[in-house]
């Protein structure tokens, strides 16, 4: 019995110590990753900074870095003040807003979808927002204002996402039911949408086609900071919620147990 006793103590101890040795060895393998990643979002802020900082330099009229920096500090003393200030910095910092707004876009849908090819314009979101822009550019923009523009897009993206869920809806979501439907209905739409471009007139086609490949050129400050408010709600939101989509990459009966 004493011998018996003693093998069980001994086997508690042995798996006790194993258990132990994995949860550091997991924990180590944690703080690297994390570390990893962290030097990657700052290698990547680093590239960001200096292809803008490039940008700045760069145009139909080629400027040196120390000429756009003394402009920055100064604009009413620098003779490309104007260039700076109103021309590139505007196009710069709207394309990292949009860009910004696209990635988060993207990787909520997918943490959501929990697909990695899903994305807003491969299950038909960009081709709903896409197809009601046409109708609207087509069809009432000679009535109404453009500036409901955005608003028509918005209210395309929502009902292609609605027509998507009810369509792939079987006693629940299956991710791959979503894309697959989300690849019907975008190819659907943007048929349609191409369809609307042939038989509009010359300028509401034009419109159309600048409007859905987009375009920096001519962006103002206004343009920046229209869109700024929207992300500086919406990025925080998601980036508050994201633990919640890592509960979702668990399955839904464990999100919902969490």
């Amino acid at each position: 019995m004493s011998s018996l006793s003693g093998a069980n103590a001994e086997s508690a101890t042995q798996d006790q110590t194993q258990g132990h040795s994995q949860g550091h060895t997991q924990g180590h393998t944690q703080d690297r990753a994390n570390r990893r990643y962290r030097r990657l979002v700052a290698l990547l802020a680093l590239a960001l900074v200096a292809s803008a900082g490039l940008s700045l330099s760069l145009g139909s009229f080629p400027t040196p870095p120390i000429e756009v920096l003394k402009a920055l500090a100064a604009p009413q003393a620098s003779d490309i003040g104007f260039i700076v200030w109103e021309l590139r910095l505007p196009r710069i910092l709207l394309a990292v807003l949009v860009g910004a707004a696209l990635a988060v876009a993207g990787a909520v849908l997918q943490g959501i979808v929990r697909n990695p090819l899903a994305s807003p314009d491969v299950i038909g979101i960009t081709s709903g927002a896409a197809l009601a822009a046409v109708v609207f550019l087509a069809g009432f923009a000679s009535q109404l204002s453009i500036h409901l523009l955005p608003l028509a897009a918005l209210g395309g993206a929502v009902l292609a996402t609605v027509l998507v869920v009810a369509l792939a809806w079987r006693k629940g979501l299956n991710p791959s039911r979503v894309v697959l439907v989300g690849i019907g209905l975008s190819a659907a739409m943007g048929a349609a949408t191409t369809l609307l471009i042939v038989i509009s007139d010359d300028a509401s086609a034009l419109h159309a086609y600048v409007w859905l490949t987009g375009s920096l050129y001519a962006a103002q400050w206004r343009h920046v900071l229209s869109l700024l408010p929207w992300l500086l709600v919406a990025i925080p939101l998601c980036l508050s919620l994201a633990r919640h989509m890592d509960a979702l990459a668990l399955g839904d009966a464990v999100a919902v147990g969490l």
